[in-house]
């Protein structure tokens, strides 16, 4: 709970002019926000979640040496899926008016 509320304070941080990102002084704080809120939830926060859902279904069933690779795989895999719904829904939701240099700003 205590990484999840970070990662979101981090990422409305990074959205702000104060946090150097040149989209908030020509398309405004509440446009950089919202994608960057949606960015950082199904590219860091998804896999974190998922990996600690897990582990915490997989721990009382199997041997305790599985479970570490069980919590990277599914971390991998929830890396892998929300970048790709993240690229799919930032492309295409109301992106025409940006140019594609600009998604270099969300490390895309």
């Amino acid at each position: 709970m205590i990484a999840v509320s970070a990662l979101v304070v981090l990422a409305l941080v990074a959205a702000s002019e104060r946090g150097r990102n040149r989209l908030a002084q020509t398309h405004g704080y509440t446009y950089t926000a919202t994608r960057t809120l949606l960015l950082a939830g199904l590219v860091l926060i998804l896999p974190l979640v998922a990996s600690a859902m897990s582990v915490w279904a997989a721990a009382p069933r199997i041997r305790p040496g599985f479970v570490y690779p069980i919590a990277a795989a599914t971390a991998l895999i929830g890396t892998v899926v929300g970048s790709i719904v993240a690229i799919y829904t930032l492309w295409s939701y109301g992106s025409s008016d940006l140019r594609l240099t600009s998604w270099a700003m969300y490390g895309l």
